[in-house]
């Protein structure tokens, strides 16, 4: 900041007197500080327990809606709303006991105020019991009743008397600090006079205009390194974050908010509220990772996953480094790496499908071989068929390949694990359905699983045997689901196995992962079933997209 000059000095060195000799003046004046600052304490105490008792009966109002939502719906969402809105009703009852614990008829409306509020609970929690027992009926029939109404107008009775006692009491303290601070302000004003007020008027007209040129140049270039910071973020898809181990906060860009499923406008958010977004298996390595590079003042570089508000499991890449050498500030990005993680699960998955494959394709040679020469009298007409079968095998993998594993409709898929195989061992039935390109490579990996253990061991063992595979769209609450059912007959007597191979793993892995569905598998002695059940949304392709036919 420049130096106004000669005259500048001259002027500070007065108003440094006129100041120094009015300091002198005031420094006898009687006030307390102390007082003062008791004053503005009991202030701000009964403005606390004014907010606790409006929010006591607003959690209140919570937790009955809570309890409501879950009579007419019995959708366990709407326990937790109840659960929050009861605890908190207690905790600020609590709260508000002990800050008036000074004031005898402020307890006294508190023990009438305790009461109705737990009788409220009481109600709330008998009425939830009796639901989630299946005693529905017995659970309106008490919330029919005008007990509830009534507790609630009580509680609201209470409540207003104990805020008209505090708005009096507030009142009563603002008054005596206003007039405090009144009486002060006078002495201040005699004792420091007219002359001394102009002269800092003008020190400070002075400094203010040099420090606010100063000031607007850095905002500038602040706001400039700001926009140019964001529009790198935003081309990167990613945000940035800053941590301070003493502050238990964090502080986070709207993309960095969005990154991990929070409301930007929410502000700082808790470490513990962060943490708990992530997934347990994360958690504690994450919370450690950071703990240690604020300690040491290393860089810090970590995966993690979160599940977002809407049930999808978000993987994020976070990167930070210590702000500076005595300080365990942590600044850094954050990275959405889903995609990456995902190609990365994929690939290991097929790598162990080839390998798995490979041992399989041996087994389901040796059935269509064994298939082919049974009963057969003619040698050459035996090769002939089994030539037929090993080229039809070839064929399903042609289908895939061509289309680059990348999606087919299901029927095609169907008929491409089948075709090495007697076409009256098997019923086909549904509307045909495109798959999007992951779902058709998913179901190519799980049919081929359950095509080649019918080979290896079920109904396509033996002439006799039958697999029926239907399908259908079933609406359901959350959107409509495919589901397909695998059913053997004829083949030889099935036992449970004794333990998951990797067959079993891959099919219930690819539906939950993938899909978000399920995949239940059962081993009755006359064949095996197996029932998938996969959101339609992430399965099919949109309505007038075709999917890319092979052949």
């Amino acid at each position: 900041m420049p130096v106004p000059g000669r005259r500048f000095l001259l002027v500070s060195g007065l108003i440094a007197g006129l100041l120094t000799h009015a300091a002198h003046s005031a420094k006898d004046y009687p006030l307390s500080a102390g007082a003062a600052w008791a004053e503005e304490l009991g202030v701000a105490h009964t403005y606390t327990v004014l907010i606790e008792l409006q929010r006591l009966f607003s959690s209140l109002q919570d937790a009955e809606t809570g309890q409501r939502g879950f009579l007419l719906t019995r959708d366990d969402r709407y326990l937790e709303p109840y659960a929050k809105g009861a605890g908190e009703a207690l905790g600020l009852l609590e709260a508000v006991t002990v800050r008036t614990s000074d004031n005898p008829a402020q307890q006294e409306r508190l023990a009438a105020l305790k009461r109705s509020v737990s009788a409220k609970l009481d109600e709330l929690a008998r009425t939830v019991d009796l639901a989630q027992n299946g005693d529905l009926g017995a659970a309106l029939a008490i919330v029919r009743t005008d007990e509830g109404m009534r507790l609630m107008e009580d509680i609201r009775r209470l409540s207003d008397g104990l805020v008209a006692e505090e708005e009096r009491l507030l009142a009563q303290r603002r008054a005596e600090a206003a007039a405090e601070e009144r009486r002060a302000e006078v002495f201040r004003l005699a004792a420091i006079g007219l002359a001394a007020m102009l002269a800092a008027v003008l020190l400070l007209t002075t400094f203010i205009f040099l420090r606010q040129r100063e000031r607007d140049r850095h905002a500038r270039a602040l706001a400039e390194s700001e926009e140019r910071l964001r529009l790198a973020q935003s081309a990167a898809d990613a945000g940035s974050w800053d941590w301070a181990p003493d502050r238990r906060a964090f502080n986070w860009s709207e993309d960095c908010s969005r990154l991990h499923g929070v409301d930007p406008s929410a502000g700082d958010t808790a470490l513990e509220d962060w943490m708990a977004r992530i997934l347990p298996e994360d958690r504690e390595r994450t919370r450690s990772s950071l703990a240690e590079a604020a300690a040491a003042g290393q860089p810090v570089e970590t995966e993690y996953r979160v599940a977002l508000p809407d049930g999808r499991i978000r993987w994020v890449l976070c990167r930070g480094r210590a702000a500076g050498q005595c300080d365990a500030r942590l600044l850094g990005v954050c990275f959405d790496v889903t995609e990456r993680r995902e190609a990365e699960e994929r690939q290991r998955l097929l790598a162990a499908e080839l390998n798995h494959r490979a041992k399989n394709i041996l087994a389901t040679v040796q059935s269509i071989a064994a298939q082919s020469m049974r009963g057969s009298v003619d040698p050459e007409a035996a090769g002939l068929a089994f030539r037929g079968r090993i080229n039809a095998l070839a064929q399903t993998h042609a289908l895939l390949t061509e289309s680059g594993w990348m999606g087919a409709s299901l029927r095609r898929v169907l008929q491409a694990e089948f075709a090495p195989y007697p076409s009256e061992a098997v019923r086909i039935r549904g509307e045909d359905l495109d798959l999007v390109p992951k779902a058709a490579q998913s179901l190519g990996l799980v049919l081929h699983e359950l095509v080649t253990n019918a080979a290896k061991y079920g109904a396509l063992l033996v002439p006799e045997g039958a697999i029926a595979v239907e399908w259908s769209i079933q609406p359901e609450a959350d959107g409509p689901i495919l589901r397909l059912s695998w059913i053997e007959r004829g083949g030889q007597p099935v036992a449970p196995p004794t333990r998951r191979g990797f067959g079993r793993l891959l099919i219930e892995r690819v539906v939950a992962y993938e899909f978000g569905g399920t995949a239940r598998l059962d081993f009755p002695p006359e064949g095996v079933r197996c029932e998938l059940r996969l959101p339609l949304a992430r399965v099919a392709a949109p309505a007038g997209e075709r999917v890319r036919r092979a052949g």
